[in-house]
């Protein structure tokens, strides 16, 4: 059985806003914070450790997994998709997570599985998610996702457990990934490609 060790690859922006509330409990770290949204390591002595996000127009916590390293986060307010990382005796891989910051304290998520390390996240709230991969063993990041490295574009849903890669190749800029109500899009090679995700699930395997 898979045990969670880690979160969170990439990295998100940060905002200077500092919302008043309970998304600021004492002691406790900015991992990434918008105007409506604060992920948040705690400090407190009754949460130790513990990873959190806040929406401003709540104030109130909900605890998500432990987050580690590079990270790979999506504010959507009032949802918060993110990467986490499970591991076994033998293998690594990684689960794209959305969940209501709305919900209780600790809120079910609805998941996604992928076989590699994801290094860039876009996601819609409907469920739809596009990411940046990297083939490689874990604990090779820095190395297989490189800049100018073979790289991959994905697209999926988190709700259905679908995914489907529509991208590979070197020099794919992983800040240039985005994803609107109908297509991805990124800059590869100099050039921008486009791929209309909203049909994908017509006789794609999605």
């Amino acid at each position: 059985m898979l045990v969670a060790l880690a979160v969170l690859v990439g990295a998100g922006s940060s905002a200077s806003a500092r919302p008043a509330g309970g998304c600021h409990p004492r002691g406790s770290h900015t991992i990434v914070a918008t105007p409506a949204v604060r992920v948040f390591k705690r400090t407190s002595s009754d949460m130790d450790g513990a990873f959190a996000a806040c929406l401003a127009s709540r104030g109130v916590p909900v605890l998500i997994d432990v987050m580690f390293g590079r990270a790979t986060i999506a504010p959507l307010s009032p949802l918060l998709g993110y990467t986490t990382v499970l591991c076994d005796a033998t293998s690594c891989g990684t689960l794209i997570k959305l969940v209501d910051l709305r919900g209780p304290a600790s809120p079910p998520a609805a998941q996604l599985g992928v076989d590699a390390t994801v290094t860039q996240l876009r996601m819609r709230r409907s469920g739809w998610a596009a990411w940046i991969a990297c083939n490689t063993n874990y604990g090779n990041l820095d190395v297989a996702c490189a800049p100018g490295q073979r790289t991959e574009v994905w697209v999926g849903h988190v709700y259905d457990r679908t995914n489907m890669r529509i991208g590979t190749g070197h020099h794919i800029r992983a800040s240039s990934l985005r994803i609107d109500g109908q297509n991805v899009t990124w800059w590869q090679n100099g050039k921008r490609k486009t791929v209309r995700y909203s049909s994908l699930s017509n006789g794609s395997g999605m």
